[in-house]
């Protein structure tokens, strides 16, 4: 629906249909690892669009913001939502948040085949794993203490957390549902949340930290921690290697949504060749092989424009026969120099080639209109007497 005014309209409109069969296929192509991430990505754009955001905490700031499910290991994009205001498919569901319930839809294909979801604080709480656990999912994640549900017996003041030592851990699991909720001390307490990974651990479980000099140190962690930094940085490695230059301002919104598509499927599709038997090859190699092979070997050379026919036919210019009327084309641009414009304006750098440009008193100026007869580009504006110097003068840039 593309009327604005209209209450089903459609902000992805012009982009609709190939996001619609975007998701599907990159679905049907490829199996995940049992863990999976969930997160955002924010497509690079500062133009004008009602559906753009601002998030302060993200390397690019301004842009579209994404909803992404990646495989955790390979980065895979299993399936994607460009987020363009408040979700209503999950209204009925009173007890979920809207968070969770970006988790619930993006993992809706996944329901019932026992995959593990990873997320970060924005998405988790104790609510969500309930309904993971019972759409046959489990999670894991960061949470944050006031979710309603988490036990504040673990939850530890600032004073408090200044006395903890790094690798320092306590939890607590609800016999009924099997859910741990597990705070870790890194540089400072994290709280995290898990329906899968266990209390602790028989054997020592370590992640790898770096102290103030470089110095690599294993610090102990329980194994929900082990879990998270493991697997959750599937949609930062897709985002990294699917990367999309920053935007300018000129371009459209549906343009830059669009070449981030061509992007995320190039990775998807590298993805699949690293997974079958094929000799190893870069990401880099494998981008200019399939343009290799879309485009051809062949250079490709510049097609070179029809010359503009001479502008000093007096034949044409002064013949009072034909009519002169200035057209404006129906396909034509705005990236045309009015002729009498431009030869005063190389005539005045010529004689006075020091003066910069905002000071000259003659400029090159862009025009979409043209004479019908001589087919040459002229200004046809207020002020302007371009277009009669042209067909009455013999040196009309005097």
């Amino acid at each position: 629906m593309n009327d604005r005014k209209h209450p089903d309209y459609d902000k992805l409109y012009k982009i609709r249909f190939l996001l619609d069969n975007l998701s599907p296929k990159f679905a049907a192509e490829y199996i995940p690892d049992q863990d999976v991430s969930v997160d955002e990505c924010m497509i690079p754009f500062r133009g004008r669009w009602s559906g753009k955001c601002y998030d302060k905490s993200k390397p690019i700031r301004w842009g579209v913001k994404t909803w992404m499910l990646c495989c955790g290991t390979t980065g895979y994009a299993y399936n994607l939502d460009v987020y363009c205001g408040r979700d209503q498919d999950f209204d009925d569901l009173s007890t979920v948040n809207n968070s969770a319930a970006i988790v619930i839809k993006l993992c809706q294909s996944l329901w019932g085949k026992g995959y593990h979801v990873l997320t970060d604080r924005f998405y988790t709480s104790p609510n969500l794993l309930h309904w993971l656990r019972q759409l046959g999912l489990s999670g894991t994640g960061t949470c944050m203490t006031n979710r309603k549900g988490f036990p504040k017996a673990i939850v530890k003041s600032a004073p408090e957390a200044r006395r903890l030592d790094q690798g320092d851990s306590e939890w607590l699991q609800c016999q009924t549902t099997g859910i741990t909720a597990t705070r870790w001390t890194d540089k400072k307490p994290t709280y995290f949340v898990s329906n899968l990974a266990a209390p602790r651990s028989s054997t020592e479980l370590t992640v790898t930290r770096h102290n103030k000099k470089g110095d690599s140190l294993d610090v102990p962690a329980p194994p929900c921690v082990v879990l998270y930094n493991k697997f959750m940085g599937g949609v930062d490695l897709n985002d990294k290697m699917a990367r999309l230059d920053r935007s300018r301002k000129s371009y459209k919104w549906y343009t830059r949504i669009d070449r981030k598509c061509v992007t995320w499927s190039l990775y998807n599709a590298y993805v699949l060749y690293k997974h079958g038997l094929r000799k190893p090859m870069e990401y880099r190699d494998f981008m200019l092989n399939v343009l290799t092979a879309l485009v051809g070997e062949d250079p490709v050379k510049r097609s070179v424009s029809t010359p503009r026919p001479a502008t000093a036919n007096p034949d044409i210019r002064f013949n009072r026969d034909i009519l002169h009327c200035p057209t404006w084309p129906e396909n034509g641009s705005t990236n045309h120099r009015c002729e009498v414009c431009e030869k005063r304006y190389k005539l005045d750098v010529k004689q006075n080639p020091n003066i910069p440009y905002k000071d000259r008193k003659y400029k090159s100026v862009k025009t979409s209109v043209y004479c019908d007869q001589c087919s040459v580009y002229l200004c046809v504006k207020r002020g302007s007497t371009c277009f009669a110097d042209y067909h009455n003068k013999v040196q009309y840039w005097r």
